[in-house]
């Protein structure tokens, strides 16, 4: 959500019973902190900064801030401050209404991805038409639409560490979930630039099945930081397989020795 977004949202004491959590945030917590430590800290302090919620058809669903609600139940209080987004996108119920939705006001890309869906997959709307209509080019409603089929962890993953746009639509380029997960929480963890985010999409599709090489040529770079993230990452996928790999790396003067050693099945001689 941009700051633009966020002025334009009203702030309201709500009754914690009304509020739901997004079935796909209570599964798994995005955050390290003990719940009982956040409850502590916020019984000392209070509440440092609203919830951020979206009106439901019953009552109000929660956007960011999950675990502060939830060590606000566990506190016992019985309100707590949340900024009020307006009504969500999947409870808009026409083509026109989306439409002027897209138009009126600022929205996250997230969201914006979630309305072109919907105009295509529920209204069967083009997406020439919708280009169009909102002066997006053909090639991004179709990014976005792409961004908008990620499973729902790994979009909860994109909102809350607020990830930008571009490692979205990076990550539409893996196959496979838990690898679109694991990279989305690197990237907010380490803070990983496009070029990084790109190539540990590229390690992670290497290693499927049946996988090709795309026969692009990748121009020379002066930082070497990517590629060694991108080893690191190989490595330790092949030792979550069982595979056993050593890499070490050594400092020298003006440069670095890297080593991977692994185990090669051998060969049973011949009777």
């Amino acid at each position: 959500m941009d700051q633009a977004q966020w002025a334009q949202t009203e702030i309201a004491l709500l009754p914690t019973e009304q509020i739901a959590l997004r079935p796909s945030v209570q599964q798994k917590s995005l955050s390290h902190m003990p719940l009982e430590t956040l409850a502590a800290s916020m019984a000392r302090e209070g509440l440092r900064e609203p919830i951020l919620v979206r009106a439901a058809a019953q009552g109000y669903m929660i956007v960011e801030g999950n675990r502060r609600l939830m060590a606000c139940r566990m506190l016992g209080w019985r309100e707590i401050p949340a900024r009020v987004q307006p009504k969500d996108v999947s409870d808009m119920t026409s083509v026109g209404e989306i439409f002027a939705a897209l138009r009126a006001r600022p929205m996250g890309y997230l969201d914006r991805a979630e309305a072109t869906n919907r105009l295509t997959a529920d209204f069967g709307v083009p997406r020439a038409a919708i280009a169009q209509q909102t002066g997006d080019s053909a090639a991004h409603v179709l990014s976005l639409q792409r961004i908008a089929t990620l499973d729902d962890r790994t979009r909860d993953i994109l909102r809350q560490e607020r990830l930008p746009e571009r490692v979205a639509e990076a990550l539409t380029r893996v196959v496979d979930a838990e690898s679109r997960q694991r990279i989305a929480l690197r990237t907010a963890k380490e803070r990983l630039d496009i070029r990084e985010v790109e190539l540990f999409v590229e390690a992670a599709n290497r290693r499927l099945p049946g996988a090709k090489h795309s026969g692009k040529v990748v121009s020379a770079v002066r930082d070497a930081r990517p590629y060694l993230n991108a080893l690191r990452e190989v490595v330790a996928q092949m030792n979550e397989a069982g595979l056993p790999v050593r890499f070490d790396e050594a400092q020298e003067d003006g440069g670095m020795t890297l080593t991977i050693r692994c185990r090669t099945r051998r060969r049973r001689s011949q009777p």
